[in-house]
């Protein structure tokens, strides 16, 4: 008898290591999942900033091409007014 309890007594012990396992693997298990969600968010973020990005560098190339034609336009302007300044200065001579 002296035998079989000392079998189930080992058998017990047995049986309480792989719960303290089982548990332990959960709780990290656990961890791990809310780290992996968090991880997502951060990534998510992430890609809306660089989205956010992205549509800030095209506003600013759209403003660089706006801004150069406005001063291509501004030049042309000066140009003419200048020619016809040299009319008016040809007529009062």
């Amino acid at each position: 008898m002296s035998g079989q309890m000392n079998n189930f007594t080992l058998l017990e012990q047995k049986i309480r290591k792989v719960t303290d396992l089982i548990q332990s693997l959960q709780k990290e298990r656990s961890t791990l999942a809310q780290k992996l969600e968090k991880s997502e968010t951060e990534v998510e973020a992430l890609h809306q900033r660089q989205q956010t990005a992205r549509t800030h560098q095209e506003e600013n190339q759209r403003l660089r091409r706006e801004v150069q034609r406005f001063e291509t336009e501004r030049e042309e302007l000066r140009s003419r007014v200048q020619r016809m300044l040299d009319m008016v200065g040809e007529l009062e001579a």
